[in-house]
């Protein structure tokens, strides 16, 4: 039996982005063809690569590597072959990276006289006979000196401080919606939020919050999966309709169900972030602070 076990570098996303990614190439290390992640691009057969991100652009660029990557975001670089727009859908990943793999195949020999077939064989010597296949990378060359930081300062690609800075925010504070069947969930999260100076506003099903969403503009929305019998839509249904109708809004689900398998279905649906609860007060602050709200600079305006 044959298998095929391909390498793959992640360059730049966010903490959250990767992780997922790396996720769900972990829940289907049993398909075929298969891939496990790499933290040194020069071991990788393949690379998913941030088309957001300039400095993870330009590497795929000087190290010519182009034809082994899949891009995600809102523009690929002329020449690319494989490009997704975000949110990260992971199986359409992993499907893009099929079509690379099967351009690396070299087309099946014939025969050899003499040479005996696996089907020539007993069916327990046929069973047995397994074989990774692990294609030879090419030799590519080193990227250009001016893409190199110097020796002090390494270039690692798979740390969050790689990720440019996000645009600083306005005078005026950030608002959120905070969506939970639980009125006891809500009213915590309140109190979490406190310190950062969010202007918050809540929703107990899904109706009311898209029609908060209808009449204001939020710049993040902490909902959690489970919404109850009461709300028309779930957590996932509710995050994919708000990332359809208002793009801009940064969707964080916030829920008990926190697995690799609920963090996969979580950017499925489009999430930009995920909490587990009980919630973590520094995962909390620091997803924050990727956005530009840090409690320093917030702290003492209490939510609505």
């Amino acid at each position: 039996m044959t298998h095929l076990h391909h390498r793959i570098a992640l360059l730049g996303f966010s903490a959250f982005e990767r992780n997922t990614l790396a996720s769900y190439f972990r829940l289907a290390s049993t398909r075929e063809p298969r891939y496990d992640l790499v933290s040194a691009l020069a071991d990788a057969d393949f690379v998913v690569a941030d088309a957001d991100h300039g400095p993870s652009v330009q590497v795929v660029l000087a190290g010519e590597r182009l034809p082994e990557t899949v891009f995600v975001g809102a523009r690929a670089p002329q020449g690319a072959i494989a490009w997704m727009a975000r949110p990260i859908d992971p199986l359409r990943v992993l499907r893009e990276l099929d079509v690379l793999a099967a351009r690396r195949l070299p087309p099946p020999a014939g025969r050899r006289p003499g040479h005996a077939s696996a089907a020539g064989l007993p069916a327990e010597a046929a069973n047995r006979r397994r074989t990774v296949i692990q294609p030879a990378r090419p030799q590519r060359p080193e990227p250009p000196a001016h893409l190199l930081l110097p020796a002090e300062e390494p270039l690692d690609l798979m740390l969050p401080d790689l990720q440019e800075a996000p645009p600083a925010r306005g005078s005026a504070p950030s608002t959120a919606l905070l969506v939970d069947d639980s009125d006891i969930a809500l009213r915590f999260l309140q109190k979490k939020l406190v310190p950062f100076g969010l202007l918050t506003h809540t929703a107990t099903h899904s109706d009311a919050a898209l029609e908060r969403l209808a009449r204001q503009r939020y710049d993040f929305v902490f909902l959690d999966m489970e919404l109850g019998d009461a709300s028309p839509l779930d957590g996932l249904g509710l995050c994919q309709l708000i990332k359809r109708e208002t793009a801009e809004a940064n969707v964080v689900m916030v829920t008990a169900h926190h697995t690799e398998l609920d963090r996969v279905r979580g950017a499925l649906a489009g999430c930009d972030g995920f909490l587990g609860k009980p919630l973590d007060d520094e995962e909390l602050a620091l997803y924050l602070a990727r956005h530009g709200v840090r409690p320093a600079a917030n702290a003492g305006r209490a939510p609505s």
